[in-house]
């Protein structure tokens, strides 16, 4: 197995990232942890249409007894804890899921859940009162869409969508995987809407972690190495290629966004993109599609305004990253974007939205960190803009 990238000494996840590197996850938690029984969490299509993941399904079968555990649609606590009674009635050792982001945040919140001692619910943070203590199964992370990076974070988000819904983490330093396992093998079949909406989750995690009020050298370092490996791949991506070398690029790029919000936080576009997500039936890749370039157009404008020489330097660099060099004006950073929508072939279409939903979700929603702040009304206008 070899290592191509790592996060600071010390600290987990360690990573793996190479062809074939799922077929020794099963020697790994054999070997390591001692696990002969484990919970396998996986999305409800991934083995359905990848043929590359039904060979790890079978392979790791050869050695393990596998629970399975389903995946439909985003992580709820109550999700959490059927997946967490099933290791308990079961005796898994370890847990593993494999898929995409909500995939990961459910194995990740499960293989907690298991030493829980009160409701998921009363340990997310903004909802419940309880602290979690960092106890957790052995965990190993397998993204198989290069997009949340949740195989680098030590959270997990769990939501219950409706009318008064929400998305809420699950956090604690110890919850980051003891493995993650990024095997370009499992990308190339991914559909092509499927990676842009990943892909554009993966860039405005890497953009907001680089412009927040929270960075510091390393995580700037992630989003810079993040964005370029973003640059050099994204646009080959979403016009389709099966080419291992670009799809390696594009989950590092992931990888790397995962261990910069970890350090430095999110700004306004996941700060919009959660609550609109528990409150409306938007994906979450979707929502942050939505909401990065009017997030981002504002932005760049009050930075001008307000004459923010150091917010200002970093756009140009996100743009020169975005474009492998070729643009630098932060005003070309939203056609970059806009040239990724029509390369994908991506348009929306309006969502009717009440004014009680745009009020609900003016009331929860988050600009910690960003860089600048906008007023309630600015904030309506960035909504209306992306989703109507």
């Amino acid at each position: 197995m070899s290592v191509s990238i790592d996060s600071m000494p010390g600290e987990k996840p360690h990573v793996v990232i190479k062809e074939g590197a799922i077929s020794h996850i099963k020697e790994y938690l054999a070997n390591t942890h001692g696990a002969e029984r484990i919970l396998l969490c996986h999305s409800k299509t991934l083995f359905l249409k990848n043929e590359y993941a039904r060979s790890f399904l079978s392979d790791i079968n050869s050695l393990l007894t596998c629970e399975t555990y389903m995946v439909t649609g985003e992580p709820s606590p109550f999700m959490v804890e059927n997946a967490a009674s099933i290791i308990k009635k079961t005796g898994c050792q370890a847990v593993v899921g494999i898929g995409g982001g909500s995939v990961m945040d459910l194995a990740k919140a499960a293989s907690a859940a298991f030493f829980m001692e009160h409701p998921v619910k009363e340990y997310l943070e903004g909802i419940g009162s309880l602290k979690p203590d960092g106890r957790r199964l052995p965990l190993v992370l397998v993204p198989s869409t290069a997009g949340t990076g949740s195989e680098a974070t030590h959270n997990a988000v769990l939501s219950e969508p409706g009318e008064y819904g929400y998305k809420k983490s699950l956090r604690h330093p110890d919850y980051a995987a003891d493995l993650a396992v990024i095997d370009p093998l499992l990308f190339i079949s991914v559909p092509r809407h499927t990676a842009f909406f990943s892909g554009m989750d993966a860039i405005s995690q890497l953009v907001e972690a680089y412009l927040s009020t929270a960075s510091d050298s390393v995580s700037e370092e992630y989003s810079v190495r993040g964005l370029e490996l973003a640059g050099q791949a994204f646009e080959h991506i979403i016009t389709g290629t099966s080419n291992i070398s670009i799809w390696t690029k594009m989950a590092e790029a992931a990888y790397y966004s995962g261990l910069a919000l970890s350090r430095a936080g999110l700004g306004l576009v996941h700060g919009l993109a959660g609550p609109v997500g528990a409150r409306l039936p938007i994906p979450h890749g979707e929502a942050c599609a939505r909401l990065i370039m009017p997030v981002l157009y504002r932005t760049i404008k009050k930075s001008e305004k307000n004459k923010d020489f150091i917010i200002l330097d970093k756009l140009k660099k996100i743009t020169s990253l975005l474009s492998c060099g070729y643009r630098s004006s932060p005003d070309e950073l939203i056609k970059i974007l806009d040239a990724f929508f029509d390369k994908a072939q991506v348009t929306f279409s309006p969502i009717r939205i009440k004014t009680d939903d745009i009020d609900y979700i003016l009331n929860i929603y988050s600009h910690k960190n960003h860089p600048c702040t906008f007023t309630s009304q600015e904030v309506r206008e960035i909504l209306k803009e992306g989703l109507c």
